[in-house]
């Protein structure tokens, strides 16, 4: 896990790789203003949160740089630090001000040392484990199956519903007890998690998943996936998801299998159960998704997910190994920069 310190330098180092993007393309003031009031902003969050612990929430930039000094940082340090602060204000408020991309780079290269000298002086909590928590938002669907006796849950990916697909992006699904449908929508409801009904998603795409057989509502859920997953697990009947056709049943879907490993995998990392040995390691990975995540690991696809999972992770690098944030859902670009 990543300190304060090395979070924020990880953001200060995307915001420069970007301003060299933009400053080999023809480009606006705009365009250098947005990166600035990004960094501006970060800078005076880490201040508050990790220099001075939260205790200076109320203080603004200025003071928050001024006071630098008696921890220590040198004076040409808070100098550059209100150099950003001027450029990060007149950015934010002053449409008129001009800014060159040149200029802000430079801004960029002296933040970052002034990082490493706050890094060196140990000041606040800057390096230590900063915990990030990350949010999700997808759409949640139901339909009661009388024939069958089960609810089907459906994990859709929020998209433009403009009548081209000839179906939903579902990415997870999953075959519950009739009554674990009121009680799952009633727990994320009550902790601010979740909107139910039309008046929270797209007409078209309402319209259209509410004309399917046997619907019961729809919504969207904003927070942390991992446990939506779980709670959702809890109700699977195994026995009677086993009756239904092969094509419904949850351990048939590639997807919804490949997601639950992803997460039973980093589980047993952050729960320090991690092991070289591929069968040990194997088997903790079965156990969580067993309890956990109501997968049945017998099925084939399963078997194959784990084996390719858990040799993948016998080459961890040791300081992976007993702490793992994720998995982390990111677009296409934002991939590309971790890679």
């Amino acid at each position: 896990m990543k300190t304060h310190v090395e979070v924020i330098i990880d953001t200060l180092n995307d915001a420069y790789s970007n301003a060299l993007k933009i400053s080999s393309c023809h480009h606006t003031e705009n365009d250098v203003k947005k990166f600035l009031k990004e960094i501006g902003s970060a800078i005076e969050l880490f201040l508050k949160e990790a220099v001075y612990g939260n205790r200076r929430n109320r203080d603004d930039f200025y003071e928050l740089i001024k006071d630098l000094d008696n921890l220590g940082v040198s004076r040409d340090s808070i100098k550059n630090l209100q150099k950003l602060r001027d450029s990060y204000n007149k950015a934010k408020h002053n449409p008129r001000s001009q800014v060159n991309i040149i200029s802000a780079m430079k801004i960029l290269t002296d933040i970052k040392t002034i990082l490493i000298e706050i890094s060196s002086l140990n000041i606040g909590i800057v390096n230590e484990p900063k915990t990030i928590n990350y949010q999700r938002v997808v759409w949640i669907a139901g339909w009661d199956h009388y024939s069958t006796g089960e609810t089907e849950i459906s994990i859709i990916v929020p998209y433009e519903h403009d009548g081209t697909r000839i179906s939903i992006p579902t990415f997870e699904h999953f075959n519950i007890q009739w009554e674990g449908w009121e009680d799952i929508i009633k727990k994320f409801v009550a902790k601010n998690n979740l909107l139910m009904g039309k008046d929270h998603l797209p007409e078209g795409f309402y319209t259209y998943v509410s004309g399917l057989g046997e619907f019961i509502e729809a919504g969207v859920f904003s927070g942390d996936y991992r446990e939506l997953i779980i709670e959702i697990s809890k109700y699977v009947d195994k026995e009677m998801e086993n009756k239904l056709l092969p094509n419904l049943q949850r351990k048939n879907d590639l997807a919804s299998m490949f997601y639950a490993v992803l997460y039973a995998s980093s589980d047993v990392i952050d729960e320090g159960k991690y092991s070289m040995d591929i069968e040990e390691m194997r088997q903790s990975v079965n156990y969580i998704l067993e309890n956990r995540y109501a997968v049945e690991t017998n099925s084939e696809n399963v078997k194959k997910l784990v084996l390719v999972m858990v040799t993948l992770l016998s080459n961890l690098q040791s300081e992976h190994t007993t702490s793992v944030q994720g998995p982390i859902f990111v677009h296409k670009e934002k991939y590309e920069q971790y890679r």
